[in-house]
């Protein structure tokens, strides 16, 4: 049998192997053996070789594969990371649900360690030199350089949070834990890689950190539908039933009755309404409806929007809405877990579904206000905050910043047991995720802050709030009740770099 039919046989049986154990785990999971595509011709396909008709072929056969059972070869500079790489390269980047990520080498043996449940399946061999001779080592090691392609393409997915794993396994049982956690986590990573969130309008320009997310992250752009200014405005005026002149019809009527409906114990549970007039009040109301019937007719996980545009376009925020959204056990038009995060920030988002989603907490998204180094301090604030009607207390007041519209300062810990609660708190960036444990000191009132305000104390005896600020990712945080272990763990199962304080 020539070299490379002894390759592709060795191959198959592997491939063979992994499929027969991924349908045992899972039997709905469609597996597609890249390795058939690419031996065709019965030669490996190198980099340089890929032909638009076989990305195109890929891209069909990938469209609802659930795990990928693939090739790289490997073994010189123009071929090594074949074919992924080419194509990344040609912005042709395939999406799998699930990506099984492997190393094998020395014919069957399978190498050591694997913690993680998602996967690709790596291969590569070494290419023969024709003017130079190939070392013993080279010579024993069938496939040479799988390691270096692996390592590579597993960076690749993590850097667009894709959660993947290196699994090198000498030991038959390492494999088998490997495939075990795969299916522990399965329905976690399943959710996690089909969020679908909602950007409706910009991201704020301050967000500087943040202006770069849709256009260089593969998750993001896969996972966010755009959403207009303008459609959110025109949901918002057909409630009062004038689009298009339009006034009055049954179902404008409808919608008002179901505004005023939302908007009756809102007004009648507030311990205080300052500074907010009746006016204000509709229009945040109308603002909650609108947003909940894009969210429905887009089937998000979650949303956010530029929050400071509709101060120019409405007179009004949505910070409201996005408590009462945030404030929800299930959304009720798709019995789903919604999140809403502020100023168009994807990565908090992301973020806040994760916690909310899977951890079953519904964390306050805020902004860094002040640290005291000699308390070990640092305080929290934003003019929204989860709001559960006949849970939290909380007064209506107007937004901080403008002076305008509706806001809230929300009791976060009265309905705790506890005085000074345990919290977490939560920053995530990129494939980074910064997690403090805390707890909370005090909920505060001072007029010259954002109007939800929490004061939490560092509980690490080694780490100072100082070293925290200095290492943390940006500004916007947030504080949840899960437990620190428990979130540190699920950040870990998805990928992230976690770094603990």
């Amino acid at each position: 049998m020539q070299s490379t039919e002894k390759f592709k046989h060795m191959v198959d049986e592997h491939v063979n192997e992994l499929e027969s154990k991924f349908n045992v785990l899972n039997s709905s999971n469609h597996v597609v053996n890249l390795n058939n595509l690419l031996f065709q011709n019965k030669k490996p396909s190198l980099m340089n070789q890929i032909t638009p008709d076989q990305i195109q072929s890929l891209q069909q056969q990938f469209a609802d594969v659930d795990i990928i059972v693939g090739l790289i070869l490997s073994g010189g500079t123009e071929t090594c990371h074949s074919p992924w790489y080419a194509l990344m390269e040609k912005n042709s980047y395939i999406y799998p649900k699930y990506v099984y990520l492997c190393s094998f080498k020395k014919k069957k043996r399978l190498c050591n360690k694997c913690q993680s449940p998602i996967f690709l399946t790596l291969f590569a061999k070494k290419k023969k030199s024709k003017s130079a001779k190939m070392t013993p080592l080279a010579k024993k090691n069938l496939f040479y350089n799988s390691l270096a392609a692996a390592i590579e393409i597993r960076e690749y997915f993590r850097n667009h949070l894709i959660p993947s794993q290196l699994c090198n396994t000498h030991d038959r049982s390492s494999f088998e834990h490997a495939l075990q956690q795969y299916a522990d986590n399965i329905s976690v990573l399943g959710k996690y890689l089909n969020f679908k969130f909602g950007l409706i309008g910009d991201i704020s320009p301050w967000l500087i950190n943040e202006q770069s997310v849709l256009s260089t992250n593969h998750y993001f752009q896969r996972r966010v539908q755009r959403i207009g200014k303008q459609e959110l405005k025109d949901t918002f005026s057909a409630i009062e039933g004038n689009k298009n002149g339009d006034n009055g019809t049954v179902g404008s009527e409808e919608k008002k009755k179901r505004v005023q409906k939302m908007l009756e114990p809102i007004i009648a549970n507030a311990v205080e309404i300052s500074d907010v007039s009746q006016s204000d009040l509709w229009i945040a109301g109308k603002i909650h409806y609108a947003l909940m019937e894009i969210i429905d007719k887009y089937k998000l996980n979650g949303m956010t929007l530029g929050c400071f545009d509709l101060i120019g376009d409405l007179g009004a925020t949505p910070c409201l809405s996005l408590a009462l959204i945030n404030g929800m056990d299930n959304c009720s038009t798709g019995q789903k877990k919604i999140s809403a995060a502020c100023e168009g920030e994807l990565t908090s988002l992301l973020a806040m579904t994760v916690v909310k989603e899977f951890c079953d907490e519904k964390p306050f998204m805020a902004n860094l206000t002040e640290f005291d180094n000699e308390s070990n301090t640092v305080t929290f604030s934003h003019c929204t905050a989860p709001l559960t009607i006949g849970k939290n207390t909380y007064s209506v007041v107007s937004h901080f910043e403008s002076g305008k519209g509706v806001s809230l300062d929300v009791d976060l810990i009265g309905h705790r047991r506890e005085s000074s609660p345990q919290a977490t708190i939560l920053k995530l960036r990129d494939r980074d995720v910064v997690i403090a444990n805390a707890t909370i000191v005090q909920q505060q009132h001072v007029d010259c802050r954002c109007r939800t305000q929490l004061k939490l104390k560092m509980v690490n005896p080694q780490t100072s709030v100082s070293d925290f600020i200095d290492q943390t990712l940006g500004n916007h945080h947030l504080i949840s009740y899960v437990p620190f272990d428990k979130l540190k763990h699920i950040f870990q199962v998805l990928g992230f770099r976690v770094h603990c304080f």
